[in-house]
């Protein structure tokens, strides 16, 4: 399951680096608002790329490593543990994958005039709208960790 996260991930980061692209979407590089050298949402993709860094470290299988135990009575370990918990840190980092690609997903659609009502986009929109306190982008913030606490449209606390 993780190696497939891992997969799926990749491609993710690949839309999202499509929607910054100007020759793919017409508008400004980054989905910039502001002259260059504005950044845009440049940051969204480094967000991403070290969430999937993330997932690929964690998509080895945990039955690489090995332990000789109970004084070497026992020669195996299952790790299990260590590979449920691998699983649980995949998701949180693919929550991260994918909450970047709907920023810059709904930000597209906003430059472009385009409203996403009566879709799956719209339904995720909502249940963002109702979990997440919004992020100030003036003045001093400082993030919390994992992102997902306070603003991942996909977590699912």
């Amino acid at each position: 399951m993780r190696a497939a996260l891992f997969q799926i991930a990749a491609l993710s980061a690949a839309r999202l680096g499509t929607l910054v692209e100007p020759a793919f979407t017409g508008l400004a590089p980054f989905l910039a608002t502001d002259p260059p050298p504005s950044s845009g949402i440049m940051v969204l993709e480094y967000v991403s790329h070290s969430a999937i860094a993330d997932i690929r470290q964690l998509a080895s299988p945990a039955a690489l490593g090995s332990a000789v135990l109970s004084r070497g009575v026992e020669e195996h370990a299952g790790f299990s543990t260590q590979s449920a918990r691998a699983t649980t840190d995949v998701v949180d980092a693919y929550r991260v994958v994918l909450a970047c690609e709907l920023v810059a997903a709904v930000r597209a659609l906003r430059l472009r005039g385009i409203s996403a009502a009566g879709s799956c986009l719209a339904a995720a929109l909502e249940r963002a709208a109702t979990r997440c306190r919004p992020i100030p982008l003036t003045g001093r913030w400082t993030p919390t960790w994992p992102p997902h606490s306070c603003c991942c449209p996909i977590s699912p606390r």
